[in-house]
């Protein structure tokens, strides 16, 4: 084989790979790992609306970080909520702020 030769064969294997990958990206079938793989997960959120008054949401527990359910918003304020449980209808005494409040999605 000569070397022009070789070297089309080469530069044909290569697209052949780079095509393939980018269709595992486009189908999501990628399995690679991570550049930053981390072990603990994170939660962003790109919610660029308020919640509002009486919508049901979760909210983040302070002491396991956990997402409870059976709350809605009962006030919005700048940054944060006052909280509403569902169960009897009492407003909790504390505003929340935004990132530890979500919309819940089961309800």
């Amino acid at each position: 084989m000569e070397p022009e030769e070789m070297e089309l064969a080469g530069a044909d294997q290569r697209l052949a790979e780079e095509t393939s990958m980018i269709h595992t990206y486009a189908d999501g079938t990628d399995t690679a790992t991570p550049i930053a793989a981390t072990s603990v997960p994170v939660e962003i959120d790109i919610r660029t609306t308020t919640l509002a008054v009486d919508e049901p949401v979760e909210v983040r527990s302070r002491f396991d970080q956990r997402w409870t359910h059976g709350f809605s918003v009962a006030e919005v304020g700048a940054g944060a909520y006052l909280l509403r449980r569902l169960s009897d209808g009492s407003v909790l005494p504390a505003w929340f702020p935004d990132d530890m409040v979500r919309p819940d999605a089961g309800r």
